[in-house]
């Protein structure tokens, strides 16, 4: 783990972890990161478990969930007007939809289903990338994957 700076008892101030050109360690005058860890007065950063990820969603906020785009000038859609755009994701869909326009596709798409609703043209099916819904479900790329070592029994 990296340091970030150590509390110097003596001086009752937190220096930062690399000693500067001059030999001596500085007063840590930087911004404190979000999170870290502190262990025998030494502050250090936390690794990062899971890439935040910027999807396309609005934040959430306590008045502006509602918004819709267009209400004024500065108005956007807020998250849950912007999450009823979007069907979930449906455990069945691995398998895909027919071809465009098929019997399948638009049956699917009038229900608004995702599958049949990201279909494109080149397609020959609406099968969903798992990679893209681990993305528009805020999950980190490799989320959802399973390899054959990875021991799957419940009981430990």
């Amino acid at each position: 783990m990296e340091k970030i700076a150590w509390l110097d008892a003596d001086a009752t101030v937190w220096m930062t972890s690399q000693k500067s050109l001059f030999g001596g360690f500085e007063p840590y005058d930087d911004k404190w990161p979000r999170s870290g860890m502190m262990e025998n007065a030494v502050i250090y950063y936390l690794p990062t478990l899971v890439e935040l990820t910027s999807g396309g969603w609005p934040t959430p906020s306590v008045k502006g969930n509602y918004n819709r785009k267009g209400a004024s000038k500065k108005s956007s859609d807020g998250l849950a007007t912007a999450t009823k755009n979007w069907p979930t994701p449906r455990a069945s869909e691995w398998k895909g939809v027919g071809p465009l326009g098929s019997k399948s596709h638009n049956y699917r798409l009038e229900k608004g289903y995702l599958d049949a609703t990201v279909q494109e043209e080149e397609q020959a099916t609406g099968k969903l990338s798992p990679l893209w819904v681990e993305w528009l479900m805020g999950f980190p790329p490799g989320w959802t994957d399973i390899s054959e070592e990875e021991d799957h029994d419940q009981d430990g």
